[in-house]
């Protein structure tokens, strides 16, 4: 399921099965990424629900900026820009685990690593898998009643 960037061409859409037709038409919208059997795909669907999900972090970052005496303009686009710039990154160095790269980025002692000890002591990076659990029970739950 293509999410709505498709309308930039920028949308990632993952397909099961792997059907000549269907990645032709997705293309069309962004990259395609065929999966190996309907488990993987439908886990990858929940990228569906994490994309919304974007939106109430950067919605959440940009108020806290707010509060903080940025103004809202600035706050939307250096909240906005750094998480393309973040995917970006992780794209441009595909072959790199993302935790090598964060921890190139994570100076001991300094403002990253203060926050991510913070998010890991309330335990909100095990919410997102959680999270996303919830998602993947829900669209099972869908596909039941079907």
């Amino acid at each position: 399921m293509p999410v709505s960037c498709a309308a930039l061409g920028i949308s990632p859409t993952a397909i099961w099965p792997n059907d000549a037709d269907a990645r032709s038409l997705f293309a069309r919208v962004g990259t395609v990424h065929p999966l190996p059997d309907e488990a993987a795909f439908e886990a990858a669907s929940v990228g569906g629900a994490v994309y919304g999900w974007m939106f109430a972090l950067m919605d959440r970052l940009t108020g806290w900026q707010v509060e903080a005496g940025v103004p809202p303009d600035a706050a939307r686009a250096l909240v906005a820009l750094t998480l393309r710039g973040a995917a970006t990154v992780a794209m441009d160095r595909f072959e790199e685990p993302l935790p090598d790269i964060l921890a190139g980025l994570a100076t001991p002692g300094g403002i990253t690593e203060s926050g991510l000890g913070r998010l890991a002591d309330s335990e909100a990076l095990a919410a997102w898998s959680e999270a996303c659990a919830t998602a993947l029970a829900r669209m099972g739950d869908s596909l039941d009643r079907q």
